[in-house]
């Protein structure tokens, strides 16, 4: 990899090191950290050999066009050629990714451009983007490799550099008229008459608004900010972090620019009073008249009407409630909830009853699996009625519709667009379940392993059922390592903390190589003491589906039995993921392994070798780590270090 990565460097491209066989940046600051200096090349290939190799486009002076076949990325690329180019292109380089897609180089047009979709499939990644090049590898195995290496790169035609320009927006000028004194005092009096910015009440446009009369009073950058802490504190329930605060204050500065609307106001206006509806876990209390928005609302328990807990899964899954089923990946927590899903689409009884049910609707969130060539089979294998399965696949951002007829949309984010999904749930007619997998793929820029942040994100999804009457069900990953699966649920404990019901997925330990799963009960505060579930999965590929078991599992038998030793996960990792190597460098065992990579705690992977039986090496200036069965005779002499092949120049 060294030498292809000071090869690239000669023809002025900015290089970045990768993790080996993955997309990941090596370091810390990713895309930022790209260089042209042989020094820093011949440092981070010589720590680790096998990275794979990342070239920043912007910076090299290249916008590349990423087609990936697995989401579409093919015919749409073809639909945009015919439409605009009559099925031709400029002959550019060209390489082939390892998942069968193609990269399209061409020449950077000199204006910003940034990363983005501009097809189904189809993506630019340009300023501040990467992409992998040969002969890196790929996570599943196939190497990145050049189609016509030595052809120089073309300049993009007319058609598509267009799609790569942003609109030109007006920029912020200052008010003509000089800024008063006083300029900030009347902007904050202004800010105390409007409405507070309450969560599920309208409270991102509320605090939208207030940043636009600070824009509009002619505030500079310090007074704007001092104006809107002082509402972040004051009005806004819950505050925003600062970092949304911040975004909030520059959407502002384009929008007033981009309207024109720039002046001093000499008094505020009177806004009057909005009537709004704020979600309860006992359903939406309407604001009206002698009620202020943002103060306690408060009822007696003498006037409040006892009711039952509502099921849709008896003992198992709660309407109106948040669940949570965490596991490892590759158990088939997807197939558990897609069976979900196809049982309620169709009426079907559940697993442990024989009555039928009523049929509802399903609105599904999935990161992880393409809805045609994944999806979609395995509901059908499922039985699901695909009449009433519907999945979100983004939000909205440009009233336009590109040429395979989807229009473009930016992914979900759950910390910002819950009044989204309520739309969603509302479009149905029978909205009975919420599908959300993984729910670490839609929190934004939420830190997973903060409580608060965590909780701030679910706490309206848990409103959002509460008023809907509908069962969320989020699907998490369970870290690697022992203790209770409560406690080693993906980030903070509050994602089960939050939630009524959590049950874990986990391999049935009297024959955990085989196809059973058990679905057993970690938390739940709203039924009693639940037996588990047996089920497995049968059939390959597009046809395999779940089959649930008649044996039950007793909860006391689940809690009771040992978790499986960490160092023989770890060593079944180790099998896996590096299936034709025996040893393997320290710095990229630790990397790939460790909490950052697979997620096998530091003290884990750091006393493998004392405590889990692994070999451990020291050879041709370097710390080596091999399998249990690994023979000393098998590390790679530096002559067998994988062959790379010579580049030949390129004439750019």
């Amino acid at each position: 990899m060294l030498e292809h990565a000071l090869q690239y460097i000669a023809l002025g491209w900015h290089i970045l090191p990768l993790h080996p066989r993955d997309k990941r940046p090596a370091t810390a600051h990713g895309v930022k950290d790209a260089s042209t200096n042989a020094a820093d090349i011949e440092r981070w290939w010589s720590e680790v050999p096998f990275r794979n190799i990342g070239l920043a486009c912007g910076v090299s002076g290249i916008v590349a066009v990423d087609i990936d076949p697995r989401n579409g990325g093919d015919q749409s690329w073809a639909d945009l050629l015919d439409i605009n180019q009559d099925g031709t292109l400029p002959a550019t380089l060209e390489a082939e990714t390892g998942s069968g897609g193609r990269h399209i180089l061409f020449k950077h047009p000199g204006f910003p451009v940034k990363n983005r979709s501009i097809a189904k499939g189809v993506d630019i990644k340009a300023d501040n983007g990467y992409i992998v090049v040969a002969p890196s590898v790929h996570p599943f195995g196939p190497s990145y490799r050049w189609l016509n290496w030595g052809t120089p790169i073309a300049d993009a035609p007319e058609w598509l550099a267009a799609m790569w320009r942003e609109p030109d927006l007006p920029r912020f000028a200052p008010p003509r008229i000089a800024v008063p004194d006083d300029a900030e005092e009347r902007c904050m009096k202004y800010l105390e008459k409007m409405d507070p910015a309450v969560s599920l009440a309208g409270g991102h446009d509320a605090t939208f608004r207030a940043a636009c009369e600070c824009i509009r009073f002619g505030l500079d950058d310090a007074a704007t900010w001092r104006c809107m802490e002082w509402w972040n504190t004051n009005k806004c329930v819950p505050p925003w972090t600062t970092r949304e605060l911040d975004h909030k204050i520059q959407d502002a500065r384009k929008a007033v620019a981009k309207s024109g609307r720039v002046g001093i106001r000499v008094e505020p206006e009177p806004t009057g009073f909005e009537r709004r509806v704020l979600a309860t876990p006992n359903g939406a209390v309407e604001l009206s008249a002698g009620v202020v928005a943002g103060e306690p609302y408060m009822r007696r328990f003498s006037d409040i009407k006892p009711q039952d807990i509502k099921w849709l899964w008896r003992d198992r899954i709660p309407q109106s409630k948040l669940t949570i089923v965490a596991g490892d990946p590759g158990l088939g927590k997807s197939f558990l909830t897609l069976d979900l899903a196809a049982r309620v689409s169709t009426g079907a009884p559940w697993p442990d009853d024989t009555l039928p049910q009523e049929p509802g609707d399903v609105v599904l969130l999935s990161a992880e699996d393409n809805p045609e060539d994944t999806i979609w089979h395995r509901l059908n294998a499922a039985g699901a009625n695909m009449e009433r399965v519907y999945i979100v696949e983004g939000v909205v951002t440009e009233a336009k519709v590109s040429a395979d007829g989807a229009p473009p949309v930016r992914p979900m984010d759950l910390a910002k667009d819950v009044y989204q999904l309520r739309l969603a749930i509302e479009r149905c007619e029978n909205c009975k379940l919420v599908i959300v997998d993984p729910i670490s793929a839609y929190m934004g820029k939420a830190d997973a392993n903060s409580n608060t942040e965590v909780r701030g994100v679910l706490q309206p999804l848990v409103y959002t059922a509460a008023d809907k009457g509908v069962a969320v069900v989020a699907v998490t990953h369970l870290r690697k390592g022992e203790g209770p699966a409560l406690y080693r649920a993906v980030g903070s404990i509050g994602f089960v903390a939050t939630c009524r019901v959590a049950w874990s997925v986990e391999r049935d330990r009297d024959d955990p190589l085989g196809p059973v799963r058990v679905m057993k009960p970690i938390k739940s505060n709203v039924s009693p003491d639940t037996v588990g579930m047996k089920y497995a999965l049968e059939g390959a590929g597009k046809d395999a589906r779940v089959r649930w078991l008649d044996t039950a599992i007793a909860l006391s038998s689940l809690v009771d039995a040992p978790e499986p030793n960490v160092y023989d996960q770890l060593a079944a990792w180790f099998d896996d993921f590096y299936p034709d190597h025996d040893w393997v460098p320290v710095a990229e065992f630790e990397q790939m392994a460790g909490p950052k990579g697979q997620g096998f705690a530091a003290s884990t992977v750091r006393d493998m070798a004392n405590s889990g039986g692994f070999k451990k090496a020291r050879r041709h200036d370097r710390w080596w780590v091999g399998k249990r069965q690994a023979n000393l005779r098998s590390i790679p002499e530096p002559s067998e270090e994988p062959d790379l092949s010579e580049v030949p120049d390129l004439d750019p």
